[in-house]
């Protein structure tokens, strides 16, 4: 019997295959150099008190010039204009722009439906978006339905501050 030239006992594993996957799996979408940065948990959010009948409104959110903000989800609740209704049908579309990147997210205005989900069940991002510090998230609306509503929207994900290394391990990968 023969032995391989690559391993053996006491000799560990080669070079090319020490581990250099990310700590928790969303990572893995994200480029290296965040890996090791500070993480929290952190939502934007913004309302629309009141989206006229038939209206169009944009919101701008300033994102804190401390991280970047990964955006993983989002969730968007439609009341009437007295807070006292919930409202289920939401015949809204809407744009959001990066001002950081310079530009929209969608090729055109979508349906509210199609990228915000409910309290109960947020919309995921399919792939995490990131916006840089210091940038503008532009949310813009327009209410199709002649009824006026408050709309609240938030953005979940998470701040990565390149400033704060929390796992050390994988501050150095790809630099071994």
């Amino acid at each position: 019997m023969g032995t391989s030239s690559r391993g053996g006992a006491g000799m560990g594993a080669p070079p090319y295959v020490t581990p250099t996957a990310p700590p928790w799996s969303v990572l893995a979408l994200l480029p290296r150099a965040f890996w090791p940065w500070m993480k929290n948990y952190y939502a934007y959010a913004t309302s629309f008190l009141t989206l006229g009948s038939s209206g169009t409104a944009t919101n701008n959110i300033q994102i804190q010039s401390d991280a970047f903000f990964v955006l993983l989800m989002a969730t968007m609740v439609e009341s009437s204009s007295d807070n006292l209704t919930l409202l289920t049908y939401r015949p809204i579309t809407a744009q959001i722009f990066d001002t950081s990147a310079g530009m929209n997210m969608f090729s055109q205005a979508i349906m509210a439906d199609e990228f915000f989900g409910d309290a109960m069940q947020p919309g995921l991002i399919a792939f995490p978006y990131i916006f840089k510090p210091g940038g503008t998230l532009q949310l813009t609306l327009v209410n199709l339905e002649a009824v006026a509503r408050n709309v609240r929207v938030t953005f979940h994900g998470f701040k990565a501050n390149p400033n704060l290394i929390q796992d050390e391990e994988y501050a150095n990968v790809g630099r071994r």
